[in-house]
């Protein structure tokens, strides 16, 4: 019994010089074990199975691949109960291991979790995103995320999203579905209610999984993950929040994600100045966007102060497609302040005048134009557009006036 418990715990025995602690025929012994006790599961007499129940739930977690295959070609109530029973295991080793993060003291003691190091890279490559150019000090402390300290903000995401992380560890077929269903959760959660705190950790765990481009997004995921970028207690931690150099590097992650809608994001990147809005604006621009995100896109190259894409702006200065027809969901707050008119047409080279303009320092009047402000936006939409062709053809005679090295541009 004592060599079985040791074979089913894969506790290793010493091993002579040179060799491995477990030999392929020990490990072939071990597998066979565990499958003596999963025969055990549908036993008739109910003292047997319990016990092999028991055994089983002591198994460590490198005993998940055995389980896994085993599992694939269980059937009926073996089936079920062997499910339960891998359910239990795989939340008892993930407590184990976020258990260990919380006391790892090194880069490497965080290796139990990818996530810990693809956070890591994160951080390390998006250093602009993580901090605005005009960054105030930071006030605003989350009431869920109790640290600025990276390490322990992914301990607070994994607690939030246990089923989530703990199927990318050990059933990643998994996790497009828990996705779909845990940004359902956020979507309802994102309802701008002052009274209640925002569940930020949730809404970075969902960022940080969905932003790899191997994870599958299903059905409405990617715009339940989007929806915080509306949510004013999130935009409030990312501007002033203690950990917005978490939040600002994990939404930057996120947007950066070809194939998912780019109005909210663009709206957010105008708003927080944030540099990975430019990637964005650029391959809405570059690849067939159409309608407020075209406007959306010239505004946020402005708004980014991005001069190296003034030659690529010029280009646009002779495109009729509409880019502000009638609001979208991501502006409706604009619209519901009055900010967006339902008048003038705004077409991409309205939109690209006005940006380029603002990149140039241009003043308004000096082309004929009464730019208004807008806090998300940068300009009103109702005053970038014309109300004719002819009028458009004045603007850009005057703005060629104005910056005469424009019209040498292809």
């Amino acid at each position: 019994m004592t060599l079985l418990l040791c074979l089913i715990l894969q506790i290793p025995a010493a091993a002579p010089p040179g060799r491995t602690a477990q030999e392929p025929a020990e490990r072939a012994a071990a597998t066979s074990s565990v499958q003596q006790l999963i025969q055990q599961l549908h036993a008739p007499g109910f003292s047997r199975r319990q016990a092999a129940t028991a055994e089983l739930l002591k198994l460590p977690e490198s005993a998940a691949p055995d389980l896994l295959k085993l599992q694939a070609s269980a059937t009926g109530a073996t089936a079920a109960r062997l499910s339960e029973i891998l359910a239990e295991l795989q939340r008892h080793w993930f407590r184990e291991r976020v258990a260990k993060l919380e006391n790892a003291a090194t880069a490497e003691d965080t290796a139990i979790f990818p996530h810990a190091a693809i956070l890591r890279k994160l951080l390390a490559d998006n250093a602009s995103d993580a901090t605005p150019a005009d960054a105030t000090d930071a006030t605003q402390q989350d009431t869920e995320l109790e640290t600025a300290d990276p390490q322990r903000v992914l301990v607070q995401m994994l607690q939030a999203e246990p089923e989530l992380f703990a199927a990318s560890l050990y059933q990643p077929a998994r996790v497009p579905e828990i996705l779909e269903k845990r940004s359902l959760s956020l979507d309802l959660a994102c309802d701008g209610r002052e009274d209640l705190p925002f569940p930020t950790a949730s809404a970075l765990a969902l960022m940080l999984v969905a932003s790899q481009p191997d994870t599958r997004l299903l059905r409405s995921t990617s715009a339940n993950i989007s929806r915080p970028l509306d949510d004013p207690r999130f935009n409030r931690l990312v501007a002033v929040g203690r950990q917005r150099t978490v939040l600002r590097t994990l939404v930057s992650a996120w947007i950066r994600r070809p194939g998912i809608a780019a109005d909210r994001p663009l709206i957010f990147a105008i708003e927080h100045r944030l540099p990975a809005g430019r990637e964005v604006a650029l391959r809405v621009l570059q690849g067939g966007g159409r309608g407020p995100q075209l406007y959306y896109a010239c505004m946020c190259l402005a708004a980014l102060d991005s001069k190296p894409d003034i030659p690529f702006l010029t280009t646009r200065l002779k495109s009729s497609q509409l880019a502000w027809t009638r609001p979208n969901d991501a502006a409706k707050n604009e619209v519901a302040k009055g900010e967006v008119a339902s008048g003038s047409e705004v077409q991409l080279r309205d939109a690209a005048l006005a940006a380029l303009m603002h990149l140039q320092q241009v003043p308004a009047d000096r082309v004929g134009l009464q730019l208004a402000p807008s806090r998300k936006l940068l300009y009103r939409p109702d005053t970038v557009g014309a109300a004719s062709d002819e009028v458009r053809d004045q603007r850009l005679s005057r703005y060629l006036a104005a910056v005469p090295q424009a019209a040498e541009a292809p």
